[in-house]
């Protein structure tokens, strides 16, 4: 009982942590190039959990040429193309409708592992994809009727293809790493690359003001340094079931955050679109 309740704690954790990630970038990093975010970003998460690697010691398996390419591939589409995407969707159609979309990411996890991982498949799972379509739908429809940014939608579903499938990766790779290794090593691997597409983009280094160090600080060394640890050591205690169905807490809490502390305008549709898909999320915890 008390591993099943830490890992309670730890992914209840990381969704309070990560429903605020949307309202720090749309009130601080509406505008900034996402690539230069992204690269701020890493930084501040490495930053953040290299003093504990130091005091800890770095626990991995990386002798196989497999464990070291599943765990690279598992940062590109996690911390890397996922999280890219989901902040350029804040960015093109606001916090409150992006949450709403890139965290079906649960039904893309639950679907993959029943493919990948023979997973075994429950009536609710069809029923919950199909509340949480419709809630999607729901929140989008007024948006969609004024004009929304397709473009924000489309980076929004994909950011929940990318993530959906790393955390099935991150399930594969339990049993080489340990929470907070991984998390550091995951980072590392993407540590390059967003630097390097910054400069090809064009993006000046010198143009980083006190607005885009903020979200950066936050959503690197808070929302990957802390969250991301939480993440992880949740999928290895509790499984990638209970830990995607707790975070369903996210899209719900991200509409208060928006409303109260980026003076986002969120409307009925995005809190009722959200509500469906928390509860479709939650239909999970009942295996028909």
């Amino acid at each position: 009982m008390a591993m099943l309740d830490s890992g309670l704690l730890a992914i209840t954790g990381a969704s309070f942590v990560w429903s605020l990630n949307p309202t720090i970038i749309s009130r601080f990093a509406k505008k900034e190039d996402p690539f230069m975010l992204a690269t701020l970003r890493i930084v501040f998460g490495i930053a953040s959990l290299t003093p504990l690697i130091f005091l800890k010691g770095l626990k991995a398996s990386l002798n196989s040429f497999y464990t070291t390419l599943l765990m690279i591939v598992s940062a590109i589409l996690g911390p890397g193309l996922g999280d890219l995407l989901y902040v350029w969707s804040i960015q093109l159609i606001g916090g409150s409708l992006a949450v709403v979309i890139g965290y079906t990411y649960i039904f893309v996890s639950q679907s993959i592992a029943i493919i990948m991982l023979g997973e075994e498949f429950s009536f609710t799972l069809l029923i919950g994809s199909a509340l949480a379509f419709a809630g999607v739908i729901y929140a989008v429809k007024p948006r969609l009727e004024r004009g929304l940014n397709v473009s924000g939608v489309v980076f929004g579903f994909l950011s929940a293809i990318a993530w959906g499938s790393a955390t099935v990766l991150i399930k594969i790779l339990q049993q080489y790493f340990d929470p907070l290794s991984l998390t550091y090593l995951r980072l590392l691997a993407i540590a390059p690359l967003f630097p390097v597409l910054t400069l090809v983009r064009g993006v000046n280094f010198k143009h980083i003001n006190r607005g885009l160090l903020i979200a950066a600080s936050y959503t690197g060394a808070v929302g990957w340094g802390v969250g991301m640890v939480l993440y992880v050591y949740s999928i290895f205690r509790i499984g990638v079931a209970i830990s995607v169905l707790v975070t369903a807490l996210v899209p719900v809490l991200a509409q208060i955050n928006v409303k109260l502390f980026a003076k986002e305008k969120v409307g009925t549709n995005n809190v009722i679109g959200a509500l469906m898909v928390a509860s479709a999320i939650a239909l999970q915890a009942f295996k028909w």
